[in-house]
This record gives structure tokens, C-alpha cells and sequence, in this order.
């Protein structure tokens, strides 16, 4: 089994078209680790159908206002709670991250419980900001008004205004009604500031907090329940961030495809291959160690036999 994997193109599908022209059409499937990019699914979609070969992926925090539309097309798969067979091999994983869940329906719905919850405290809060707003527009108009006064007033006087004087003038001018709109700004945030610093506010913070531990534990707990009825040995978890204690919590699976911290590496805990494919975006990160060091612009080509697997490192042409 030949498979070619790559993840956080940031909607950069030049990479992918570049990625597209030097790869033959071998492979057995194709797997996406995340973070295509809101605006890049279709164009991505359209590229990959021509490698005549099955497409597994998954969405990252790129991709957090992309709807969990699972079947969208043949070939084309969204992996979230199913498993898919690929050979003799399965492919099953998550959608979403803890950095953005995004659309991920238990993020979705244990936020719309917590939000119920604290429906008056978040109302006030948007009440806060729509003052708040009001009153930081009023100002900044305020200033703009009596810095354009004030320039009807230097243009009466008589003065050469070649002069570095008045350049001086106008400038001080153009100073002055940034500093009186970004202190309208700063005072009409000040009830903002307060609410934040409440402990109900507080209280709401924990509470959402824990939202997002729960939503890791329970799709975790999803993945594992299939795992445990799959032959874990000829099975791939392809998810965008990486999920530690693989084996403390199911069965480990053979391979472990993410993406996410934009740095490529390879390692095996408890027989499982645990395998980095970021960043195919040949942009540089923050998180790639140097231009050169194969993170960016980069992606994998996996052999699998039996429960062997094999990873090689390739670059996209710059």
C-alpha cells in the first residue's frame, strides 16, 4: 500500500498544484491531516480527484468555518467517527482541534448548552461591546471634526505651506486626533475591561474551558470505540493534531498521521509510527526550524506492508 499524505496548506493550493506535478498517479490514497483552508476545500477536492485514487481528510483550525459535509463526492471522504476501508487497511480519525473545534458537532453542541446556560451574561456582554463600539465611533468622529476644523483654520492663515513649519503644523494636527480617538477607544472599553475582570465572568471562562477538555475526551472516546472493532494492526488515525497516550486509552492503531505544529518528524510509541506531514504551505512559520529543514513546502510518502511501515520525506519544487 502506497500512500501520499500532506497537511496545513493555509489555502495555498499553489503548493498542491506544485505537489500535483511531480507526483505520478501510484498511489494506492491520498490522506489530509488539516488545515486546507476555509475558501480551499473544492479547489482541493479538484486537484487531488486527478491522482485517480481515494482521498481521506480531516479539518483543522484553517478550516473552523467549513461545514462537516462527509460525503462530498466519490473518492472524497471527510473522516469524522467512521472508518473507511482502504485495502486491506482502515482509516478512521476526527475533524476539529482543540486549538479551533470550528464545526465539530460535539464542540457545537456543548457550546450552545453552555452559552444557554449564561444566555444573560453573554447578552450583557454584547451589550457592552455595542456601546462600546458606539461610544469609540463617536469619538474618533469627534477628533476627525476638530482636526479638520483646525485645518480650515491653518489654511486661512497666510503661510507658505512649502515650509517645513507648516508641514510641522499639520502633522502635529494629524497626531493630536490620533491621540484623542485612541483615548475615546480606551475609555469606551473601560466597561468591558470590568466585566472581563468579574468573577461571574470568570466562572464563564472555567466553565468553557472545560467545555473544550470534554469535547477531546468524547471525541477521542468515539475514535476509540471504533478502533476497538477494527484489527488495530492494519488500521491509520489520521487526525490534525497529534493525540498523545494512543494505547492508555484503546487500542493502538498501526499509524498515526498528523499535522498541525508545521515541523515534519517520525517516532513510534507502543508499536504505533506517529508521523508529523506539515507543512505542504511553502510559506515559512513559526513553527518550521529553518527554510531548509524540509518543514515547509513538504509532505510524505508512506509504504505500508503488512504491519510494517516505511516514511520518506519529500519537497515541493520551489
Amino acid at each position: 500500500m502506497k500512500l501520499l499524505a500532506f497537511s496545513d496548506m493555509h489555502d495555498n493550493m499553489d503548493a498542491v498544484r506544485k505537489l500535483r506535478a511531480q507526483e505520478a498517479n501510484n498511489y494506492d490514497g491520498i490522506l489530509v491531516a488539516g488545515d486546507i483552508g476555509n475558501r480551499s476545500l473544492d479547489e482541493l477536492q479538484s486537484i487531488v480527484a486527478t491522482f485517480g485514487c481515494p482521498t481521506f481528510l480531516v479539518f483543522g483550525n484553517w478550516d473552523n468555518k467549513t461545514e462537516y459535509d462527509l460525503a462530498r463526492g466519490p473518492g472524497f471522504q471527510v473522516v469524522h467517527h467512521q472508518a473507511h476501508e482502504l485495502g486491506r487497511y482502515y482509516v478512521t480519525g476526527f475533524s476539529g482541534c482543540p486549538t479551533s473545534w470550528g464545526k465539530n458537532p460535539i464542540f457545537r453542541e456543548r457550546m450552545d448548552r453552555l452559552r444557554a446556560r449564561h444566555h444573560e451574561l453573554l447578552a450583557e456582554k454584547t451589550r457592552l461591546e455595542v456601546d462600546a463600539d458606539a461610544q469609540a465611533q463617536a469619538g474618533a468622529a469627534e477628533a476627525q471634526q476638530e482636526a479638520a476644523d483646525k485645518l480650515a483654520a491653518l489654511s486661512g492663515i497666510r503661510m507658505d505651506r512649502r515650509t517645513q513649519a507648516y508641514r510641522r503644523c499639520k502633522e502635529a494636527i494629524e497626531e493630536t486626533r490620533s491621540l484623542r480617538a485612541q483615548e475615546a477607544e480606551r475609555a469606551a472599553r473601560k466597561p468591558i475591561e470590568a466585566f472581563q475582570a468579574s468573577a461571574t465572568w470568570a466562572a464563564y471562562r472555567a466553565d468553557e474551558q472545560e467545555v473544550h477538555k470534554q469535547v477531546l475526551t468524547a471525541n477521542r472516546a468515539q475514535v476509540d470505540a471504533i478502533l476497538a472493532t477494527l484489527d488495530p494492526r492494519r488500521t491509520i488515525l489520521l487526525t490534525h493534531e497529534r493525540l498523545s497516550h494512543l494505547a492508555a486509552t484503546g487500542p493502538a492503531p498501526l499509524l498515526h498521521v498528523f499535522g498541525h505544529r508545521h515541523r515534519y518528524r517520525v517516532t513510534t510509541h507502543n508499536s504505533t509510527v506517529c508521523a508529523s506531514v506539515a507543512a505542504l504551505d511553502t510559506r515559512p512559520s513559526l513553527f518550521s526550524s529553518s527554510p531548509d529543514s524540509g518543514d515547509s513546502g513538504g509532505y510524505c510518502v508512506f509504504l505500508l506492508k503488512g504491519d510494517t511501515v516505511k516514511v520518506e520525506r519529500r519537497c515541493v519544487q520551489r
